[in-house]
C-alpha cells in the first residue's frame, strides 16, 4: 500500500481498523426448514398431546397453517418461542459470525377418534413462499374399560393443630374383579 507522506502511520492504522470493523460480517444464508415434532407418538382417546412446529432460518416467522389437522383434532395454540442466537468471534485476525434462527410454535392436540392418524405436513409461508414440513403419525388408543374405584380417606384425630402428628387411612373399594380390597 502506497501512503502519501502527509499521512501518519497512526492514521493509516485507524483507517484500516475502521474498514475492517465497519464491513458487514458475512453470515451464510441457510435454507428455511420446517419440522414437526410430537411430544408422544401414542396417546389415549381423551388425552392431549403437544405438537411443535419448528421453523429454522426464517427472519420473520409466520404461524403455520394447521387447518388440515382440524378434521381429526381439536387444535389449541399453546404459545410460541423465539430461540434466535448470534455468536460473533474474532480468531486469528478473522471475524466470523454464526446466526441460528429458530422459532417454535406449540399446539395442544386432542384427537376426535381412535386409530393410527396421519398428521399432514405443516405449511408455513415466509416472504410469499410456502415451505412444507414433515408428516407424522399418531397412535390414538381407545381407553380400556375400567372398574369403578372409590377412595375414602379418614384422618384421626378429627381436629389437629400445627405440628401435631396424625394418622391418614385410605380405604379403596371398587366393583369388578378384586373389589373390596384394602
Amino acid at each position: 500500500m502506497i501512503v502519501p507522506k502527509r499521512w501518519s502511520q497512526d492514521a493509516v492504522l485507524s483507517l484500516l481498523a475502521v474498514a475492517c470493523f465497519a464491513a458487514p460480517l458475512q453470515a451464510e444464508e441457510k435454507p428455511i426448514h420446517v419440522e414437526a415434532v410430537l411430544e408422544d407418538p401414542s396417546i389415549y382417546l381423551g388425552e392431549e398431546v403437544t405438537y411443535q412446529v419448528r421453523l429454522l432460518n426464517a427472519r420473520e416467522p409466520q404461524r403455520p397453517d394447521l387447518s388440515a389437522l382440524e378434521k381429526d383434532f381439536s387444535v389449541t395454540p399453546a404459545g410460541d418461542q423465539s430461540r434466535n442466537n448470534t455468536t460473533e468471534m474474532y480468531v486469528n485476525g478473522q471475524w466470523s459470525r454464526k446466526e441460528v434462527l429458530e422459532h417454535v410454535f406449540l399446539y395442544r392436540l386432542a384427537s376426535k377418534r381412535a386409530g393410527e392418524i396421519a398428521l399432514p405436513a405443516p405449511k408455513v409461508v415466509v416472504d410469499g413462499k410456502t415451505y412444507v414440513g414433515n408428516p407424522l403419525t399418531l397412535t390414538v388408543k381407545e381407553s380400556e374399560k375400567q372398574d369403578t374405584v372409590l377412595v375414602e380417606t379418614v384422618i384421626a384425630p378429627k381436629k389437629i393443630f400445627p405440628g401435631q402428628a396424625f394418622k391418614v387411612t385410605a380405604r379403596v373399594t371398587g366393583t369388578g374383579r378384586g373389589s373390596n380390597r384394602r
